[in-house]
């Protein structure tokens, strides 16, 4: 009878509670990364000419070569970028579980947190100066805050989870 209590307590609860909110936010961030990935690749493929119309001087072969370097510079941020959220993906999905706890990968969920949410603020700007389109951006922004708010989680369950463990 006495485990029974210990294990329902509510105390019990809410630890598995917030374990369970910390592995499904690191899975959303893994997933949200994926989908930014597969996005910024389509976007590239399916209309090339946008990336193409910021050099208008120069020979076809000084603009494609031009386009090739700002591919390879994406690629190279989507890259890092879908690393660092593989990375606070994966910590949050293992300190749920209760095998590993880092505080390195919250400072790094916060700062990622932070500049998501500057890269969404200069999607804003770019509307209102006419380089984006309102519809397209409208999509983006509801991904970036659903995102963002999958990050928020990862630092708020965390930090809970672990004034949780030391009260029990």
């Amino acid at each position: 009878m006495d485990t029974e209590n210990t294990i329902n307590s509510p105390l019990n609860i809410e630890l598995r509670r917030v374990s369970n909110y910390l592995g499904y936010s690191g899975r959303a961030v893994i997933i949200f990364g994926l989908w930014d990935a597969a996005k910024t690749v389509i976007q590239f493929i399916l209309d090339p000419e946008t990336f193409l119309q910021y050099f208008d001087g120069g020979t076809e072969i000084a603009r494609k070569l031009a386009v090739a370097f700002i591919v390879f510079i994406v690629m190279v941020l989507l890259t890092v970028g879908l690393c660092i959220r593989f990375f606070i993906g994966i910590r949050a999905i293992s300190e749920g579980q209760g095998k590993m706890k880092s505080p390195v990968y919250l400072v790094v969920t916060g700062l990622f947190l932070i500049v998501n949410t500057a890269f969404m603020i200069m999607d804003f700007i770019s509307v209102r100066v006419g380089h984006s389109e309102p519809d397209s951006l409208l999509i983006s922004v509801l991904i970036e805050i659903t995102s963002d708010f999958a990050l928020g989680m990862i630092l708020y369950s965390a930090c809970r989870l672990r004034f949780l463990n030391r009260r029990a």
